[in-house]
């Protein structure tokens, strides 16, 4: 028995070395579809302008005319993903996924869900059948990303295309709208509180100046003069004072 142990022990430490360079290997090609796709899909370039009222900016170019290309799928990494005439599936389907989920594997590493909706979005345009696989790695890349908003379309648009998200996936959509709901909340209550507390300021500062105005005399005659002012008003405020208490007698 020893000996068997200790022949397995070697073995089992080789596995281990194997699959970590198996998942490294993988995870170093993830990256690289991902690198790929994002160096062909730069997207819009978006145009800035110092300000300057008296020179208006110039007018955007012109969109070119998109040219009708032939129905073929080629490479979604390298950005020559052809749009189709017909709705693809089968096998051409299959391989668009396949490397879908390779960039969108990288994607998820990096927290990257504009790299999700750029990938539905070439895949819709070449009519392509998205797989449920597909449609989980978007979701989770948006998860991460704390996109709720592309994560709830994914979900939606997996729905309709007829796919059961795992509930795993829903709880997490859950669980990143909860955490949103939770910090608007936050937010509405600091901003009310700030609120209060800048009312609060305006009224102290409107009454500041009418008491810094007057000496510690005047106010104690101001004072003085308020409390005979409501003994007048009720004529019963001296009724209700007690007959056991000593008599004023004055030491000058």
């Amino acid at each position: 028995a020893d000996r068997s142990d200790r022949r397995a022990a070697p073995d089992k430490v080789e596995d281990e070395a194997t699959s970590t360079e198996k998942q490294a290997a993988q995870e170093k090609m993830h990256l690289e579809s991902l690198l790929n796709f994002v160096a062909f899909n730069p997207g819009h370039q978006q145009r800035f302008f110092l300000p300057d009222e008296e020179t208006p900016p110039p007018p955007p170019p012109k969109k070119k005319p998109k040219v009708a290309q032939a129905p073929l799928i080629g490479s979604l990494e390298s950005g020559i993903l052809c749009s189709a005439n017909t709705a693809v599936s089968g096998e051409a389907a299959d391989k668009a996924n396949v490397e879908a989920q390779m960039v969108l594997a990288g994607a998820i590493k990096f927290k990257r869900s504009d790299v999700a909706r750029s990938i539905h979005s070439q895949l819709m345009d070449a009519q392509v059948e998205i797989s449920d696989k597909t449609f989980a790695l978007m979701i989770e890349a948006s998860v991460l990303a704390r996109d709720l908003k592309s994560a709830s379309d994914f979900l939606m648009k997996m729905e309709s295309s007829g796919f059961c998200p795992d509930s795993h996936l829903l709880d997490k959509v859950m669980d990143l709208y909860s955490l949103q709901k939770c910090a608007r909340e936050q937010e509405k209550r600091q901003a009310a509180a700030l609120q209060q507390h800048q009312q609060l300021q305006q009224t102290m500062s409107a009454d500041a100046p009418a008491a810094l105005s007057k000496t510690p005399m005047e106010a104690l005659e101001s004072a003085l003069g308020q409390h005979i002012s409501t003994l007048a008003q009720d004529p019963d405020a001296r009724s209700r004072l007690s007959s056991a208490a000593r008599e004023f007698v004055p030491s000058f």
